[in-house]
């Protein structure tokens, strides 16, 4: 662990919430990776400002439990507040590292001991301007290493003569939750008209928020969505104040919204997103700037709608996180917001996450400086893998039962795979865990045994958010000095969540077929979340699985649609893969779902009867058409059998992006089944347009092989089958629960899906 200082605005401008805060993201990162922190900041003025600011520093330094890990020092001059001047000299002679916000800090006390001084450039373009072109001395020459969080230094920016390493703006997700509570119906933001100087590069000009607000004074008036601007301006801007009211900007003091920490957080989190303004200078430059407001934002699920300045290079944009670039470009990113806001609300703490949790960011900072890591990798990158994959996201089972509802036997003993136990006994009535929930020592003992490493600590342990049907868990711990991540999910009963536990039919509850799936089917063929230990005690009835925390996204977060044809790739090779091998699987794991005759009819009467007491205004439409589904199910029942997921949705895929490390990983297999492979491709393409189910139909049908596993279909019955398919789907929506509605996130018109199907088979 290392010693570090960090220099920035805490103090310098009391009752300034967000500036205390992007600081506070430092130092809270890095005590929480174990490092020493220490906040030194110079602070001008007289000496009633001086005190003042001391007063301040010293309140929130108590409230984030930091209250003697701090000093503000006068320039120029002997005095200090917080630790005294001896005090300074003692921590900065065992200091490892001095982050530097803006290369404030000029005192020679910390200055001249610590080795490694990195300059923290947090306004990239002007600080390399201001030198370069303007002759300011940034104090560039005091320090050792230069970080900024753009990625333009150096190409359209001066690099003044210096590398510089580029980093995301950390965010301590523990201090910013996902939040709960909407308190302004309205993208919000927190900003100051004017800050300090401008200035002019080759012909351009790097202003300030005020030169890039006014080209986009007329935003509010193209959408009916609110606009609350916490801005400071000062009262003398007369003509631009009237020109924010008169085009609807509601405004309000940031010192009534965001003076402290707390309120800051409020607000922020209280919102229902965030509008992005940038300095003009950002953006002219393209200097890759995002904010570390707007990760606040982003870490409380609250969605972004953000100035573009380049930051599409190194976050994924389109859900959760919107770029724009004129006026109408808000327009539109608002109604993007409003059709999806749920999955906009995911990807949104998704990408937090994923790509600026401080653990991470700073992880990699610190590596880099002090190089433990090859300079040249990707900033960012994590060293344990911490995103949030949401293994359970937001889809109910769309599987079928066995034939009569009948249950199989329980299988005798079998051999688990690769040193995975079978079984796995808790302690009943352990302190601090639900009942069925495996112990630390289990969990240890079960990587012990899988990985064959007796250097295993359980690090962390904490709930995972994203649960929505059965109860999660987010384990990490270290092995032989590397950290892993791995969900732990208890698939018994009662493990059910409420909602999950009202809707979910009990008759297709087996928490022995996901279990098989992975341990005798996956786990053996290498395919998707590595397996690391499994529960099977009927008698206690305790059922969990411990799987690998696939570093990845939800296939619903990718807008790149030659992933997704890569996953209908993907996808027809696993079927073809299983479909010569169904005699095996039904040995392998008696518990599959079938997808037969009895199970389609059986679907197709509970939506009848739901669609009978139902009041959807096409109900009526769809209930004659539903005389002709046998004709349907014969030709479902005639296809070639394989494995099928079940429930093959979007939210229930991992991808990862990198087209040289992509793996696709479908999470959720409670519903593993055998039946015919279309149903699998029908949940993947749900909701595109005709033109994108087309694209994916095609990519599944060119991979299946032409031989093997049978040969390739005609196109005209694959696209027939693939529609009979996709009613099926419909139906099983339909009748899936008396009291059941869909999520938000699958707010699909399943009636108007099925009439739209019914029509096109000409039923």
């Amino acid at each position: 662990m290392a010693a570090v200082i960090v220099s920035g605005m805490v103090a310098g401008t009391p009752a300034h919430g967000g500036a205390t805060w992007s600081i506070l993201q430092y130092l809270l990162g890095l005590r929480e990776l174990g490092h020493e922190v220490w906040l030194v900041e110079p602070v001008e003025g007289d000496d009633q400002s001086f005190h003042t600011s001391a007063r301040w520093c010293s309140e929130v330094m108590e409230r984030f439990d930091l209250a003697d890990c701090w000093c503000l020092v006068r320039p120029h001059r002997a005095q200090t507040a917080g630790m005294g001047r001896e005090e300074l000299r003692r921590v900065a002679s065992r200091v490892d590292l001095l982050l530097n916000a803006s290369g404030l800090l000029a005192d020679a006390d910390v200055l001249d001991a610590v080795p490694t001084r990195v300059y923290l450039d947090l306004d990239p373009g002007f600080a390399q301007l201001w030198h370069a072109a303007d002759g300011i001395d940034m104090r560039f020459d005091a320090h050792t290493h230069f970080v900024t969080v753009g990625d333009a230094v150096g190409t359209t920016i001066p690099d003044c003569g210096r590398t510089w390493l580029s980093t995301l703006p950390p965010v301590v997700l523990r201090h910013w939750p996902y939040a709960d509570r909407l308190e302004h119906e309205a993208l919000t933001t927190v900003a100051n008209w004017r800050s300090y100087g401008s200035t002019q590069h080759d012909g351009l000009h790097y202003g300030q928020k005020v030169h890039s607000w006014r080209a986009l004074i007329d935003v509010p008036t193209r959408t009916d969505v609110q606009f609350l601007v916490a801005l400071g301006i000062h009262p003398d801007e007369v003509a631009d104040l009237e020109a924010l009211h008169r085009n609807r900007w509601q405004l309000v003091d940031p010192l009534s919204v965001a003076a402290t920490p707390e309120d800051y957080r409020r607000f922020v989190q209280g919102s229902w997103g965030e509008l992005g303004i940038a300095k003009s200078g950002y953006v002219v430059s393209g200097s890759g700037w995002f904010s570390d407001r707007s990760a606040c934002y982003l870490a409380s699920g609250r969605p972004v709608v953000a100035q573009d300045t380049g930051f599409g290079r190194r976050l994924p944009v389109g859900e959760g996180l919107l770029a724009f670039r004129r006026a109408e470009d808000v327009a539109g990113a608002c109604e993007r917001l409003r059709a999806d806001y749920g999955r906009h609300r995911q990807a949104a703490r998704a990408i937090a996450e994923q790509h600026l949790d401080s653990r991470r960011v700073l992880t990699t900072l610190l590596d880099r400086v002090l190089g433990r890591e090859d300079p040249a990798s990707e900033t960012g990158a994590a060293v344990a893998s911490s995103g949030p994959d949401r293994h359970n996201a937001v889809v109910l089972s769309l599987a079928s039962p066995s034939p009569a509802g009948q249950r199989r036997p329980p299988p005798g003993p079998v051999d688990a795979p690769d040193g995975v136990p079978a079984t796995l006994h808790a302690h009943a009535g352990e302190v601090g865990y639900e009942p069925g929930s495996p112990s630390d020592d289990e969990i240890v003992a079960a990587l012990v045994d899988r990985l064959g490493h007796d250097d295993v600590r359980l690090l962390e342990r904490q709930a995972y958010r994203y649960a929505t049907s059965f109860r999660l868990e987010d384990v990490e711990v270290e092995v032989g000095g590397t950290r892993l991540r791995i969900i732990v999910k208890h698939l018994a009963w009662r493990n059910l969540l409420p909602d999950a536990r009202r809707t979910k039919p009990p008759f297709l509850h087996e928490p022995l077929r996901a279990i098989e799936t992975y341990r005798r089917i996956l786990a053996r063929e290498g395919i998707g979340a590595r397996l690391y230990a499994v529960v099977a005690d009927r008698e206690r009835d305790r059922y969990w699985i411990a799987v690998e925390k696939v570093p990845g996204v939800e296939l619903w977060q990718v807008a790149d649609r030659e992933i997704w044809a890569e996953v209908a790739r993907w996808l027809a090779r696993f079927h073809a893969r299983f479909q010569p091998r169904v005699g095996a699987l039904r040995r392998l794991n008696p518990y599959l779902l079938e997808y037969g005759r009895t199970a389609f009819a059986f679907w197709a009467q509970r939506a009848h009867r739901a669609l009978i007491a139902g009041d959807h205004p096409r109900r009526r439409e769809l209930l004659p058409l539903l005389d002709g589904y046998h004709v349907v199910v014969d030709a479902l029942v005639d296809l070639p059998v394989t494995l099928v997921h079940g429930e093959f949705y979007p939210s229930n895929i991992i991808v990862t992006k990198r087209p040289d490390q992509r793996r696709v990983c479908p999470v959720d297999w409670e519903m593993s089944a055998l039946g015919p492979g279309v149903l699998d491709l029908a949940a993947l393409s749900t909701g595109w347009s005709d033109e994108d189910r087309t694209a994916l139909a095609a990519a599944y049908h060119q991979a299946l092989p032409d031989q093997g596993a049978g040969p390739r279909p005609p196109w005209e019955r694959f696209v027939t089958d693939l529609d009979r398919a996709r009613l099926h789907l419909a139906l099983q929506w339909i009748g899936w629960a008396d009291e059941w509605r869909p999520p938000p996130e699958h707010a699909h018109d399943w009636i108007v899906e099925a009439v739209t199907v019914t029509e096109r088979l000409r039923l």
